[in-house]
C-alpha cells in the first residue's frame, strides 16, 4: 500500500512536470510570434543573401517546379525547373545548370538584383563549382571532363549587357600549362585583389598569380607572399570554416562570429540556417522566419507549400 502511495505521488509530480513543460513551451512560442518585426519594417543595410526552396511535392503537371528562389530583401519567389542542379557562386548569388548538357545548354546565375543567363554549351563536362571574383565580373568553373574524367578549369567573363551571352571560356591548365596534369592544380580567386587568381601547382610546389587581362601568369618567388597567397588559397577551399557558427539547444539559438554572442528564443523544434553574416532562416513546420542578428530584429518570411520542403543556402550547399 505504501509503495502504491508513493508511486502515485511520483506520477502526479511527473504529470505537474509535463503540464509545466507544455505550458513553458507555449508560452514560448506566444513570446516568439508576438514578438516579431514585420517585413516591411527591416532595414537591410549591406547585401543578403539568397535561399532555395526543394519542393518535397508539386502538383502533376509539365509546368510544375521543383525549386523556389527567394532573395531575402524583398521575398520575391522565382520557380526553377527539375532539369538545373544547383550551385552556390556565392552568398548572394546561385547558379542553376542543365544536369545535361547540349549545344543550346544555358546556365542560370540569380542574385539579390537580377537574373542573367549565360550559353555553356562549349564546355567539355558536367560543372561542379562556381566562384566569382570580388566585384563579381569573372567567373571561375571547374568541372569534369566527359572524354577523360580529368578536370577541367574554365575562365569566364560575366556580361549582363547581353542576354544570353555565351561563356567563352580560357581553359587555364589546358591553354597556360599544357604539359602538366590538370589533377595536380588547386586555383581559386583571390579575395584581397579585384581579379587575380591564386593557382596552385601540388605537383611542383610552385603558386602562380593570374591576371585575365595578361596572356601568362607571374611565379610566386617570394617566400612570404607565396605563404599568404596559399593561405589564401587554402581558406577558400572551405567557406564554412569562415563563416558564423550557430547551433540550437532547444528553445535557444547561438550565434558566435569573431567574438560576438547572439542568442535568441526560437521553437523547440524548428531548424536553423545560416544565410548570410546577418541572417538566419528558422523554419518551424510550413512557417520560415528571418532573423537579422545585427538589429536583434525577427521577421515572419514565407509559408513553404510543404512542411517536408528542403531549404538551402550557400552554407547548406558549398
Amino acid at each position: 500500500m505504501d509503495m502504491f502511495k508513493i508511486n502515485r505521488k511520483t506520477i502526479f509530480v511527473f504529470f505537474l512536470f509535463v503540464i509545466f513543460c507544455i505550458a513553458c513551451y507555449q508560452l514560448l512560442l506566444h513570446y516568439f510570434e508576438t514578438h516579431l518585426t514585420p517585413y516591411t519594417d527591416q532595414h537591410f543595410f549591406a547585401e543578403t543573401g539568397i535561399i532555395v526552396v526543394k519542393n518535397s511535392q508539386y502538383e502533376n503537371t509539365e509546368k510544375s517546379p521543383k525549386m523556389t528562389i527567394y532573395r531575402l530583401r524583398d521575398k520575391a519567389p522565382q520557380d526553377i525547373t527539375d532539369d538545373m542542379n544547383l550551385l552556390f557562386v556565392n552568398k548572394n548569388e546561385a547558379a542553376f545548370v542543365p544536369k545535361e548538357l547540349t549545344s543550346t545548354s544555358l546556365m542560370f546565375l540569380v542574385d539579390e538584383r537580377f537574373a542573367q543567363s549565360l550559353l555553356i554549351r562549349s564546355l567539355p563536362g558536367p560543372i561542379f563549382s562556381i566562384r566569382d571574383n570580388p566585384s563579381s565580373t569573372y567567373i571561375l568553373v571547374q568541372g569534369i571532363r566527359s572524354s577523360d574524367s580529368s578536370p577541367y578549369f574554365c575562365l569566364g567573363e560575366k556580361n549582363p549587357e547581353k542576354i544570353p551571352p555565351a561563356l567563352h571560356c580560357n581553359f587555364i591548365v589546358k591553354n597556360i600549362f599544357p604539359e602538366d596534369s590538370p589533377f595536380d592544380f588547386s586555383i581559386s580567386w583571390d579575395k584581397k585583389e579585384e581579379k587575380n587568381l591564386i593557382i596552385y601547382n601540388k605537383k611542383t610546389n610552385k603558386l602562380y598569380l593570374y591576371d585575365p587581362w595578361e596572356k601568362i601568369p607571374v611565379e610566386v618567388v617570394d617566400q612570404n607572399l607565396f605563404t599568404l597567397k596559399k593561405h589564401y588559397l587554402d581558406s577558400t577551399q572551405n567557406p564554412k570554416n569562415h563563416s558564423p557558427k550557430i547551433s540550437k539547444w532547444g528553445p535557444i539559438l547561438i550565434s558566435k562570429d569573431q567574438g560576438h554572442f547572439f542568442w535568441k528564443f526560437v521553437p523547440f523544434f524548428s531548424h536553423v540556417i545560416l544565410v548570410d553574416e546577418n541572417h538566419i532562416i528558422v523554419q518551424y513546420g510550413r512557417e520560415v522566419y528571418l532573423i537579422d542578428q545585427s538589429l536583434t530584429h525577427t521577421s515572419f518570411f514565407v509559408t513553404l507549400k510543404n512542411k517536408n520542403d528542403e531549404i538551402f543556402s550557400y552554407y547548406t550547399v558549398n
